[in-house]
C-alpha cells in the first residue's frame, strides 16, 4: 500500500550527520525568529487541489520572502533591495531563510507549464527550521527528501504496476525543486574554520538522486537567487578574505550538481506563474492588474535578477572548485559596499 511504501521510504531517506545533530539536540525556534517563513504553518505541507486552504505560499508577505524578494546585488547592478512589502519599511522581508516547492511530474525533461495538469503527480512546500545556527538548522530540502508522501509518489511513479519491480524501468518523470537559493554546499555562516560543520544540501540531493529518484526520475532545480556564488564585490580586503572560502564552496556546489546530472536554471515566466498559482487569489489578481505591490519597476528589477541568476549559473556550472585566477574571474574589493553577510541560512 502507499502508506507502507511511505513508511519504508521515509525510514530510508537520506539524513546526513548534520541533520541528525539538529534533530537530536535542538528544538524548533521558528516561533521566535524574524526569519521564519509561513509562520504558524508546518515546515512540510502538501497541496490539496480544490481546497480553499491550498494556498501553500500564502499571501504577498510569504510569496515575497520565499521567492520574489531581490537582495541588494552590486554584481547585478541592483544596489538596493526590491521588496513587495515595502523597501526600507519595518515590513521589509528579512530573508536569510529558504523555501522549497517540490513538483513531481510524469514524462521527460521538458520545462513544466505554468498551470497544473494531469501530469502533475505531487506538489509540496517546505521551509527551513531555525534550530539555533548554521550548523544545526534543518533546511527545506531536507524536509522535502524526508516527505513520506512525496517518497511514496516517487515510488509509485517508478513502479506503477503490480508484481516485481523491473530491472531497468523506462524514464518515468522529473522532480522539480523551486528554491529561494541554490542548494547550499558548506557555504553558510561566516566562520571559515567551521565551514565543514555546515550542511551541504548539494551532496544530500545527489545522494537522494541516486538512492531514491534513480532509476526513472530526474531532478531539476529552479534557483530564484544565487547564494554567495556570485559575490565579486566586497567592502574591504578583510571581508574578501573572510568570505572567499564560502564563495568558493558555493561555486563548487553548483558544479557538483551539474556534474551529478542535476539541472539548475533560473526561473522563467511560466515558473513564476506556477508559484503565484500556489498563493492566495489576491496575489494573482494584483499581478494581472499590475497593481500594487507589483509596480513596474519592481517587476523589471526582478526580471533583471532572473537574467543575472541565469548568467551566474552558466558561468559556474562546470567548475571544480579551482582558484579564482584559474577560473578567470577575480573577486575584488571596491568602494561599492554590499550588505553584511548573513550568519545563517
Amino acid at each position: 500500500s502507499l502508506s507502507e511504501i511511505a513508511d519504508g521510504m521515509s525510514q530510508l531517506a537520506v539524513r546526513p550527520a548534520w541533520a541528525k545533530r539538529a534533530a537530536m539536540g535542538r528544538q524548533c525556534l521558528c516561533g521566535g525568529s524574524a526569519r521564519t517563513l509561513f509562520p504558524g504553518r508546518p515546515h512540510t505541507e502538501a497541496l490539496r487541489r480544490g481546497s480553499q486552504e491550498s494556498a501553500l505560499l500564502g499571501g504577498i508577505p510569504d510569496f515575497c520572502a520565499a521567492f520574489f524578494h531581490v537582495e541588494a546585488c552590486p554584481e547585478a547592478g541592483i544596489p538596493d533591495p526590491v521588496c513587495l512589502c515595502g523597501e526600507g519599511s519595518q515590513a521589509e522581508c528579512p530573508r536569510k531563510s529558504v523555501a522549497c516547492v517540490a513538483r513531481l511530474r510524469r514524462g521527460g525533461g521538458e520545462a513544466p507549464p505554468a498551470a497544473l495538469d494531469e501530469d502533475d503527480v505531487y506538489v509540496g512546500r517546505y521551509s527551513n527550521c531555525q534550530r539555533g545556527g548554521s550548523e544545526v538548522n534543518v533546511h527545506a530540502e531536507q524536509f522535502a527528501m524526508e516527505d513520506a508522501a512525496l517518497l511514496a509518489a516517487i515510488r509509485e511513479l517508478q513502479y506503477p504496476g503490480p508484481g516485481p519491480a523491473p530491472v531497468d524501468p523506462a524514464p518515468a518523470g522529473r522532480l522539480w525543486l523551486y528554491l529561494s537559493y541554490q542548494p547550499c554546499h558548506h557555504s553558510s555562516g561566516t566562520d571559515p574554520d567551521r565551514a565543514h560543520l555546515t550542511p551541504s544540501c548539494t551532496r544530500a540531493l545527489l545522494r537522494f538522486l541516486q538512492g531514491h529518484l534513480a532509476p526513472g526520475v530526474a531532478l531539476s532545480v529552479v534557483a530564484h537567487f544565487v547564494y554567495r556564488a556570485h559575490w565579486a564585490v566586497f567592502e574591504d580586503e578583510a571581508q574578501r578574505r573572510r568570505m572567499e572560502p564560502a564563495v568558493r564552496m558555493a561555486r563548487e556546489g553548483l558544479a557538483l550538481l551539474r556534474n551529478g546530472g542535476v539541472g539548475v536554471c533560473a526561473p522563467r515566466e511560466e515558473d513564476w506563474a506556477f508559484l503565484r498559482s500556489l498563493c492566495e487569489p489576491s496575489v494573482e489578481a494584483a499581478w494581472r492588474a499590475g497593481s500594487p505591490p507589483f509596480a513596474e519597476v519592481r517587476v523589471d528589477l526582478r526580471r533583471r535578477m532572473d537574467a543575472f541568476v541565469g548568467t551566474v549559473l552558466a558561468e559556474h556550472a562546470h567548475e571544480e572548485g579551482e582558484g579564482e585566477e584559474e577560473r578567470g574571474g577575480q573577486m575584488t574589493v571596491t568602494e561599492e559596499r554590499r550588505s553584511p553577510p548573513g550568519t545563517s541560512v
